[in-house]
Order: C-alpha cells, then sequence, then structure tokens
C-alpha cells in the first residue's frame, strides 16, 4: 500500500513537473495588434490642366513643387500663384534637397531625351547636371531621387530599354547615389523597374518600388552613403504578369486591373506606414511597420484619381495629402487622419 500510494505521488509529481515546464515554455499566442485604420477623406481637385505631371514634393513653407512637362519644376504658392523653374527634358521624379533646390530625374527612355538627373534652384531656374552618364553609358531612365539629411542624393534608373514592358523581367533597373561632394556612382543593381523611392524617418533604410516584382524592397544605407544586402519589405502588393504591357495593361477590365500590384510613388507616414501608389490599379495602399498591407482607397473607375504616380503630405498639421493623377494631368488633395512624416 505504502509503496502504490507513494508510486502514485511520485508519478503525479512527475506529470505536473512535465506539465508546468511545457507552460513555461508554450509560446504566447497573446493577440496580434489590430492593424490601423488608414483613411483618406475630401479628395477634391487641387490643380488641373497639367501636362504629364508625374514627380510632386511639398517644402516647409506650404509650397507644393511638381514636374510636369511645361518646365522642369513648378511651383505652386499657398495664394495659388504658379510659376515654372527651368527647362523641361523628360521630368520625371522631383525632390527638395533643403538648400532652396529641387532635385530632378529625368525618363528620357519614353522620349528620346536625356534621362539626366539635374538640380534647379527654386529661386531663379539655374540648372545643373548632377549625373548624365556611368562608365561612357549616357543615362536614360532615372526616375525617383530622395535626399536623405546628411545630403546623400538617391535615384532610381528603372532600364536601358523597353519602356513599354510594365513586367519587365530583365533586371537591368539600378539606384546610383550623388554624395554631398558631387560625386556619383552606382550603390544597388540587378532590380526590375527600379521605380519609387524614399527613406525612412530614422534615415537607416533606403526603400525602392520595384514595379515589376510588385513589391518593395530596402537597402540598409552604410556611413559612407552606400547600400547594404537588398530586403524585401511586406507582402507582395498584388498580381504581376510577367513582361506584361501598357497596352495589355489598359486593355484590361477595371475589375481585373484591381488586382495588378505594380507599384510606384512610395512615402512614409509619421506613423511608420508606408504609403504606395498602384497606379494600373487606382489603388492606394499601405505597408504597416509590421509589414501588413492595408487597402486605403480604390478609385475603379479613375472618377477622382486616374493612374497615381507620386504623393506628397503638406498642409500646417502636414495631413494633407496631394496625389498625382497622372492620366488626368491633375494633381488632388485629400485629408489623412494621420500626419505624414517630417
Amino acid at each position: 500500500m505504502d509503496g502504490c500510494r507513494r508510486e502514485g505521488v511520485d508519478r503525479r509529481t512527475f506529470v505536473a513537473s512535465v506539465a508546468g515546464s511545457f507552460i513555461a515554455s508554450a509560446p504566447s499566442f497573446a493577440a496580434k495588434p489590430k492593424p490601423p485604420v488608414l483613411r483618406i477623406d475630401g479628395l477634391s481637385t487641387f490643380i488641373d490642366n497639367l501636362d504629364r505631371p508625374e514627380g510632386i514634393a511639398v517644402d516647409r513653407a506650404g509650397r507644393v513643387i511638381f514636374t510636369d512637362h511645361h518646365a522642369a519644376v513648378t511651383i505652386r504658392e499657398p495664394d495659388g500663384t504658379l510659376s515654372r523653374r527651368g527647362d523641361a527634358i523628360a521630368p520625371c521624379g522631383v525632390a527638395l534637397d533643403g538648400k532652396g533646390n529641387a532635385i530632378v530625374a529625368n525618363m528620357g527612355l519614353l522620349s528620346g531625351k536625356p534621362g539626366v538627373l539635374q538640380r534647379v534652384a527654386l529661386s531663379n531656374g539655374a540648372d545643373e547636371k548632377l549625373a548624365e552618364s556611368f562608365d561612357g553609358r549616357a543615362l536614360l531612365a532615372s526616375n525617383s531621387p530622395c535626399v536623405a539629411a546628411d545630403g546623400t542624393i538617391y535615384c532610381s534608373h528603372s532600364s536601358w530599354g523597353n519602356a513599354k514592358a510594365i513586367g519587365k523581367t530583365i533586371a537591368d533597373g539600378f539606384v546610383y547615389m550623388v554624395s554631398p561632394g558631387g560625386k556619383a556612382r552606382i550603390v544597388a543593381t540587378g532590380i526590375r523597374g527600379a521605380n519609387g523611392t524614399c527613406i525612412d524617418p530614422a534615415q537607416l533604410y533606403l526603400y525602392v518600388a520595384v514595379t515589376p516584382e510588385a513589391r518593395i524592397i530596402r537597402y540598409r544605407r552604410l556611413p559612407d552613403g552606400r547600400l547594404g544586402p537588398r530586403e524585401n519589405f511586406g507582402p507582395q502588393l498584388g498580381e504581376a504578369v510577367p513582361d506584361q504591357t501598357i497596352d495589355a495593361i489598359r486593355a484590361l477590365p477595371p475589375q481585373d486591373r484591381r488586382r495588378l500590384g505594380y507599384c510606384d510613388g512610395i512615402a512614409f507616414d509619421a506613423d511608420g506606414n508606408l504609403w504606395v501608389t498602384l497606379p494600373f490599379a487606382n489603388r492606394l495602399v499601405a505597408i504597416t511597420p509590421a509589414g501588413e498591407l492595408i487597402d486605403v482607397m480604390h478609385d475603379g473607375e479613375g472618377s477622382i484619381f486616374d493612374m497615381p504616380t507620386n504623393i506628397a503630405w503638406g498642409g500646417k498639421d502636414r495631413r494633407d495629402l496631394f496625389i498625382v493623377a497622372r492620366a488626368r494631368n491633375m494633381i488632388v488633395r485629400g485629408r489623412t487622419n494621420v500626419r505624414g512624416a517630417v
């Protein structure tokens, strides 16, 4: 009897010990935090009658600086006055350097013009070429510049050819940088259709929209401005068809285009969400810091924004979001429930 009792006690002690160890080592199944609700309201026309608008930025004075083919850049003052600076080459993306200059990328591949990167003084339109070629090969498709806090400029170069293949499978795109001292060099290669760029508010990573892959990638910034290995950021943004052309996309009905994930402009809000335009789907989405994909807005018929390319926040509280609607030759403005990153 005593042996049986002792054996039973020992067995119960063993089982309790094992169960306790399992519970202690079991993974936590706490509910994941809900993704944020991101919203844009009150979209309306801000500027219309433009000529193939593409890039946009907003300075600290509240001026909206954008590119179309009327000039290298155009400035829209807070009172509504428009003034143009520099001669248009093939203006695409635009960024501001904090010294009163616009950095303009030129997508010459679409028009047979040079694909140079230029610095345009907003005060008088004085123009300086920052990058024109690498290893004797003239740039053709400079696309989207961004400027780091230390003055380093990064710019995507989409391709050396076949601009109509949105889903291109040849990875001949790259990113180049221009140091504060003016030296230009290539810092990332092997990118299919490198497109929109931006730097996170902490200045740690350069983010790049890879249009044919329908995804965002990023590179850790190194102390000298060069870039570390490529990393994927977030999920694939939608469908991507190898070597799909612009004409094939345009032939699709709106319900099929909605599923396309081809991405273009990117920008961070103050909460660390990366907002992304999907121009052929007429969608605006965001990737949270945790890598989750959120739908912000879809305009299937293009009645408000048609082919959104680039975005920028402005306004006194940085909750005015400006969206370039390229197919409608206009810029629209709405109010978001989060502030844009500084």
